[in-house]
């Protein structure tokens, strides 16, 4: 998947108010995430020039993980 754009999206399921979500992605190369709000939550995308294991820390309030996160795709050649 490396060359490629990942999207995913993180959910308010209580729908009560959004709470600010920050995610945080660490690996081989440097990444451009782009971020905008929908009715769902908020959707994340982001390029990855460079295979190989990379840390997408998602959290909200500053400090609290979300479940799952760290999250550790790795990502290789097609070929």
């Amino acid at each position: 998947m490396s060359g490629h754009h990942v999207k995913f999206t993180v959910t308010n399921k209580d729908r009560t108010r959004p709470a600010p979500v920050q995610v945080h992605i660490e690996g081989p190369s440097k990444v451009q995430l782009v971020h905008k709000e929908t009715s769902e939550g908020f959707e994340f995308t982001y390029f990855v020039a460079i295979e190989g294991e990379y840390v997408v820390s998602v959290m909200y309030n500053d400090r609290l993980h979300i479940p799952g996160s760290p999250f550790r795709p790795k990502f290789q050649s097609k070929y």
